[in-house]
């Protein structure tokens, strides 16, 4: 792995905002995963600029698909959320990791990687980021799902030649981070308490994410449903095969709030899964919460 830089900022909002300014000018195109996070293609379309969708199936991104793009747009910039990918969590295979390297080589456009959640694995080691072997790429994390989102510490790393435009960039927008909360993590993690607080969370999200596996797969023929099981991350995809968006009116009468999937796919109308997010309830919550879901799936007819 070549030497990064790295420049901190106000979350990732703002990394990926500094970034889309310091590459990209109105009418220049961009490519994101058909199914994704909303707030990142406003970013996009605040700043003028084009948003070409690409699918997403067991292995991540289509990257096949995003070289038929390649092949009749220029495209300046592809955003994903190649290891727990946002909202499928499905992990990009080392083989489309390898194609979209290739492929960056060639037709010359950056990659932005945001790895949300990269804290919080369960089943195996995550793959290396992209960004450690290619120039390309931009590496973006932040302490939001590790610690609390108002902690406002998102981290940039990238090659060294990028580092004077983000800083011009940085200046332009919020100036400077908030200096006390960078002090007091970096003294955290000196004396060792950062990792035992994760490895805490580790055990915590772990414990939880065991109570969903169970109750899905208990549910599967029963209730006509599927998801696969993800490596790691702070949510589960799963296809009720019915209309996700009654499902969730159902539960939000019962105040339980899942997301369906119209929330977050950009190209296409099917919306038969709902993502279930556990980081934000503990396991007495959501030994509550899942009967409401499994007798709201009863009330709706599989398709």
């Amino acid at each position: 792995m070549e030497q990064k830089s790295v420049v901190v900022t106000n979350g990732t909002q703002e990394a990926i905002y500094l970034i889309a300014k310091m590459l990209l000018k109105p009418g220049d195109a961009v490519v994101m995963e058909a199914i994704g996070y909303p707030p990142v293609r406003r970013v996009f379309v605040s700043l003028g600029v084009k948003v070409y969708f690409v699918g997403v199936d067991n292995e991540g991104m289509q990257t096949a698909q995003l070289e038929s793009v390649l092949g009749k747009q220029k495209i300046k910039l592809v955003y994903l959320t190649p290891l727990h990918q946002y909202p499928t969590t499905i992990t990009l295979s080392q083989r489309r990791r390898e194609h979209l390297k290739q492929l960056s080589s060639t037709y010359k456009f950056a990659i932005l990687e945001d790895d949300y959640d990269y804290d919080f694995h369960y089943t195996k080691i995550p793959p290396k980021p992209i960004a450690c072997s290619s120039n390309n790429a931009f590496y973006l994390t932040s302490l939001s799902k590790t610690m609390f989102p108002g902690i406002r510490l998102g981290f940039i790393a990238c090659h060294p030649m990028f580092l004077a435009a983000l800083r011009e960039q940085k200046a332009l927008i919020s100036r400077q981070n908030d200096c006390l909360s960078q002090i007091a993590i970096a003294a955290w993690i000196r004396n060792g308490d950062f990792e035992k607080h994760l490895r805490r969370m580790r055990r915590i999200y772990d414990e939880r994410y065991r109570l969903i596996i169970d109750t899905l797969s208990a549910w599967k023929e029963e209730l006509a449903i599927s998801f696969e099981q993800p490596n790691g991350g702070l949510s589960f995809w799963v296809n009720i095969n019915r209309n996700a968006d009654k499902f969730a009116q159902i539960l939000k009468r019962s105040s339980v709030l899942i997301s369906p999937e119209s929330e977050f796919r950009f190209r296409g109308k099917e919306s038969t899964h709902v993502r279930l997010g556990f980081a934000a309830m503990n396991m007495d919550e959501l030994s509550k919460a899942l009967p409401l879901l499994r007798i709201a799936l009863s009330k709706l007819t599989p398709s």
